[in-house]
């Protein structure tokens, strides 16, 4: 007969076993799902972008595309038969118009995007071929589907904010698009360097995002169970979204840039009031970076070879610089005295230098549209939205196309 200390450490191991048995098991069906859905998101583009950490900016508006990477979805309400966003598509357009999500038009409704205020201020026919990130590169895939239009004139694009990331991402991270040749044995020596310690989209979604750190940052990145959790998360929270609901008061606004000290300064002078987003616009325009600079390179040569194209046809190519929104509001911040903005300024000012100096090489005429959009301020309307949106307003989209108006 055994004892009663036998029975119990005989219970203990069984117990033991028991709860081992459930670990192993529970594991094994983590990794039998991660697999699972490892397997679906490679079948399926709209499974890959919901669950994967890309998804967390999935958008139904997209569509994958082998060259472009994403294409716009024919699909979605306001875009036409093509997926750009116009009213109807057409067959030839005296005027058509590229870039990305400051063409077309993110924040404000099809006929307050700026081709659409250029098209209703001249009577001419425009096209908006713009779509989010969509930067020079991307431009320049879709430059032979511009001429199809026959235009007399090409708007080719540089966003300041985000285009020498993107396209620095678009052609040594995604391997897609032209071949737009290569940098100096020193340069990309140096963007060797840099990726190998630290890569630029790490360090871009780092300063954009509320990025988790540590073991729970990981499983967020690499997971595709957590990101099957974020996604339903995400739908739960969409579904709660009310559109009549009204805007975050500035009060409130300045509160939650409160608790994200560096990535966004709320600024206020007088009636002018919006909250920027230094870190992320910084790190995108740091003229330091081997990898901003090799975007610049990219950009500019991919307009280069778009103005040889529209010549070749017979059509005038345009470009537009847009600034950034800390770049419009610099005046007005240097002169309320604060210095919060003074790299990024410093930067981006020597970025507008470089463009500017390198189209006019180039033969290519450009608009400047940071002096159009800080004209907004001087005749008492603000371009830019009061939160960290850094897409144009209406008055914003206005200011663009009247310059653009006045430049043909």
């Amino acid at each position: 007969m055994s004892s009663p200390d036998a029975s119990h450490q005989a219970g203990g191991r069984s117990s033991g076993r028991r709860l081992l048995f459930a670990g192993c098991t529970l594991a094994l069906g983590v990794v039998l799902l991660e697999v699972a859905l490892f397997g679906l998101s490679k079948v399926s583009t709209s499974v890959h972008r919901a669950i994967t950490f890309a998804g967390i900016s999935y958008d139904p508006k997209r569509m994958s595309d082998d060259v472009l990477g994403e294409r716009p979805n024919p699909d979605w309400p306001d875009h036409d038969s093509a997926g750009f966003r116009n009213e109807e598509r057409l067959v030839k357009a005296k005027i058509v118009a590229l870039g990305d999500s400051q063409t077309y038009g993110t924040g404000v409704t099809v006929t307050e995007a700026w081709p659409q205020a250029l098209a209703a201020s001249t009577g001419s026919d425009v096209y908006n071929m713009g779509f989010p990130g969509y930067g020079p590169p991307q431009q320049l895939v879709l430059m032979e589907e511009a001429l199809a239009l026959e235009p007399e004139v090409v708007i080719a694009t540089l966003y300041a904010g985000n285009d020498l990331y993107d396209a620095f991402k678009y052609s040594y991270v995604d391997r897609l698009g032209e071949s737009l040749g290569a940098p100096t044995a020193d340069a990309l020596a140096r963007i060797q360097a840099s990726e190998a310690e630290a890569p630029m989209v790490d360090r871009v979604m780092a300063a954009y995002a509320n990025r988790r750190q540590g073991l729970v940052g990981l499983v967020s990145r690499h997971s595709l169970i957590y990101g099957l959790m974020r996604a339903t998360k995400r739908q739960r929270n969409d579904a709660k979204v009310d559109p009549n609901a009204a805007p975050p008061t500035w009060e409130a606004l300045v509160a939650k840039a409160a608790r994200r000290p560096g990535k966004n300064e709320a600024f206020e002078s007088g009636d002018v009031r919006t909250v920027f987003t230094p870190a992320y616009r910084g790190l995108a325009l740091d003229q330091g970076d081997p990898c901003v600079r090799e975007g610049q390179r990219l950009c500019l040569e991919a307009l280069t070879r778009m103005n040889t194209m529209a010549q070749a046809r017979g059509a005038k190519l345009i470009v537009l610089l847009i600034p950034t929104k800390e770049h419009a509001f610099g005046p007005l911040v240097e002169a309320a005295g604060s210095t919060v903005l003074d790299s990024l300024l410093a930067d981006e000012r020597a970025l507008w230098a470089l463009l500017q100096s390198s189209l006019t090489a180039a033969g290519i005429p450009y608009v400047d549209g940071a002096t159009a959009l800080q004209a907004s301020f001087s005749e008492g309307t603000q371009p830019y939205p009061i939160d960290t949106d850094g897409h144009p307003n209406p008055v914003g989209h206005r200011a663009l196309a009247t310059a653009i108006a006045d430049r043909l």
